[in-house]
């Protein structure tokens, strides 16, 4: 397969689920994994998933205008880069960027690093 349909599946499982249910995340993790949320840092599959699970309290979320970029890296690395904007709980939405630093391990892509960030003008 190709980078680009890695990437869009990628990008297609892992909003879908931050909407719907980010626990279903974890599996994207491993214990060297480390994400960066507005800031703040935390590393190992088991911290991002508490972050992501209990740390992020928004009810309902929406995506729009999505846009990614991507590049390949060594010999199955990924790194991506989604803009767009999200709402969360009905509010209205805000811009948002997110890196990902995917690796190929087992057959399958997880996420190495991650950074997301609300943008501000």
């Amino acid at each position: 397969m190709d980078n680009k349909k890695v990437v869009a599946q990628f990008c297609e499982y892992y909003y879908t689920n931050f909407a719907r249910d980010r626990s279903r995340l974890e599996s994207l993790y491993v214990d060297q994994s480390m994400l960066t949320f507005q800031g703040t840092s935390f590393k190992g599959r088991s911290a991002i998933k508490e972050k992501m699970v209990e740390g992020i309290r928004f009810g309902t979320v929406k995506h729009e205008n999505m846009n990614f970029e991507f590049q390949p890296f060594l010999e199955s690395g990924i790194l991506v880069l989604v803009t767009g904007a999200m709402s969360t709980d009905g509010d209205r939405a805000l811009p948002f960027s997110e890196a990902f630093t995917l690796a190929k391990k087992d057959g399958r892509y997880i996420i190495v690093n991650q950074i997301f960030r609300f943008n501000s003008l």
